[in-house]
């Protein structure tokens, strides 16, 4: 199911609703899930919305890696970890570093909204509950199998890591080389929506099913309490969560597509400006 749409306004997040009806002595009760697909940066607008329309549900189960179970923050846990001269960062840990150094930059450079840094902090609203496992916790398997191949987990990692920085030192670059939202930078910003949409579709970016386990088993305790339900978690995962509500006879009840990174960012009307003035 696509979660990530590429359209003529910018890259849409799909909303969807799922529901099941079931009778009980002669009453329907009525179960509604809601999954948000989340990218980590985007337009602020998309925050704002998803936040304000989550607020109105039951309860709502929320992404949030952390290196520790007792921290809702991921960095600080880490330099508090550092403090206590626990200097051995997991692979998991530096993947997270090194992850948040592109959305950082990206953000900074297309004028967007870092989700991690400038959302809503979640865990302080009621009914939200943060469905995701500690860095520490993660394991990196050696071999594991996707469509029939097999592929080395750890030589993923440290490949895809170096891709990332390789994309950081280049969009520095070019925001250092340009003034204006020059080609280089419309065609970074193009192929990143087209990566993002092929992502979501793609298994191989979901290395480890213990995430989406983890919040599968949160949900179906939920369930018995709650009738209408939020997951916002990333785009990537969407699609372990429909097969999920498909198996268990949940049925599409809407879609509602939100932009969440719009055809022209915010910052080429910002530079566009800086020239006319100039």
């Amino acid at each position: 199911m696509l979660f990530l749409k590429s359209t003529n306004k910018g890259l849409e997040s799909i909303i969807t609703t799922f529901y099941k009806s079931k009778s009980f002595y002669g009453k329907k009760k009525i179960t509604k899930i809601t999954l948000f697909p989340m990218i980590h940066f985007g337009d602020s607008s998309f925050y704002e919305k998803v936040t304000k329309k989550a607020m109105k549900l039951d309860a709502v189960l929320y992404e949030n890696f952390d290196s520790e179970n007792s921290n809702e923050n991921f960095f600080m846990s880490t330099i508090s970890g550092k403090k206590s001269n626990k200097y051995d960062f997991s692979l998991p840990e530096l993947c997270v570093y090194v992850m948040d150094i592109y959305y950082s930059t990206f953000s900074r450079v297309f004028g967007l909204t870092e989700q991690t840094i400038e959302q809503i902090n979640y865990s302080e609203i009621k009914n939200f509950y943060n469905a995701d496992l500690c860095s520490s916790n993660q394991k990196i398997d050696k071999k594991y199998s996707v469509n029939g191949k097999i592929y080395d987990g750890r030589k993923i990692f440290y490949d895809f890591m170096g891709t990332v920085l390789n994309r950081v030192a280049f969009l520095n670059y070019l925001d250092l080389i340009y003034n204006n939202y020059s080609e280089p930078l419309r065609d970074i910003y193009n192929k990143t929506i087209n990566e993002l949409v092929k992502n979501s579709n793609s298994e191989i970016f979901s290395f480890s099913k213990a995430r989406e386990n983890h919040v599968l088993s949160l949900l179906n305790k939920l369930i018995k309490e709650n009738r209408n339900i939020g997951i916002i978690y990333g785009a990537e995962h969407m699609n372990s969560f429909y097969n999920y509500l498909r198996s268990k006879n949940y049925k599409v009840l809407n879609k509602t597509p939100i932009i969440v990174l719009p055809k022209v960012p915010p910052i080429a009307k910002h530079k566009f400006r800086n020239i006319n003035k100039s």
